[in-house]
């Protein structure tokens, strides 16, 4: 099992040597024959045939996830600086249809998981991303260094000047393998220009250590009324 960020950087500056740093996204599994995709002789088609949605539907979703709404009543987001961590995150807001049987649906709940999982590393809070129902295997990725992350940065022990995550589609639509809606995309982290550490100490980040990408495939399920996430793919250091 592999993630989005597998570069070792920040958890250095706290004394933790040669841990692992690990954020947000979706962490990814390498896709082996017969373990965890979806059934390889299964034909595939376009989703969009496969459910109806009393919401308009967007014909091409190709591009970045966005999230539509956010609370701001915060104030104006600043970055984080050696002084302070990011102040002012603004707060994500759950899409309508969700939990809606369509495209349109499974779309909201990946617009919803980035932008949880970019407020998390912002923050350190993961009530957003804990919103979005992820499969088992997915849940059991954030466990480990990643949480370990999280919770440095909920402390204010460690933090990233400006960390933002992007979910790239890569088609108009997903594709449909028996019960799972598939969706290829390329997910981008960043983390700004510098780590800090509230110890005084910080790291200005290369260009090649200010992001990480890779491609995935995003996989849904429609269970009992809502969407069920799981990622498969191996990201590879940018």
């Amino acid at each position: 099992m592999t993630s989005v960020f597998n570069r070792r950087t920040a958890l250095g500056l706290l004394g933790a040597g040669s841990a692992a740093f690990l954020a947000a996204c979706a962490p990814l599994r390498s896709v082996k024959k017969g373990a965890e995709s979806p059934n390889e002789s299964a034909s595939e088609s376009p989703a969009s045939t496969a459910s109806a949605s009393p919401t308009a539907q967007k014909k091409d979703y190709s591009g970045e996830a966005r999230l539509e709404k956010y609370d701001t009543s915060a104030g104006t987001y600043e970055p984080g600086t050696s002084e302070h961590p990011p102040r002012n995150m603004p707060k994500p807001i759950k899409p309508d249809n969700m939990n809606e049987n369509s495209v349109a649906g499974f779309y909201s709940n990946l617009a919803f998981y980035v932008a949880g999982l970019e407020y998390a590393l912002r923050s350190g809070n993961t009530m957003y991303m804990d919103q979005v129902k992820l499969e088992k295997r997915e849940k059991e990725s954030f466990e480990g260094d990643f949480n370990k992350l999280i919770s440095y940065v909920a402390g204010g022990v460690i933090w990233f000047s400006n960390p933002k995550v992007v979910f790239d589609l890569k088609s108009p639509e997903p594709s449909k393998a028996n019960q799972y809606y598939l969706w290829p995309a390329e997910i981008k982290a960043y983390y700004g220009t510098h780590v800090y550490a509230v110890n005084g100490n910080s790291k200005a980040l290369s260009a090649s250590e200010q992001k990480n990408s890779g491609n995935a495939v995003f996989r849904g399920e429609y269970i009992d009324g809502v969407w069920q996430i799981g990622t498969l793919g191996a990201l590879q250091s940018s």
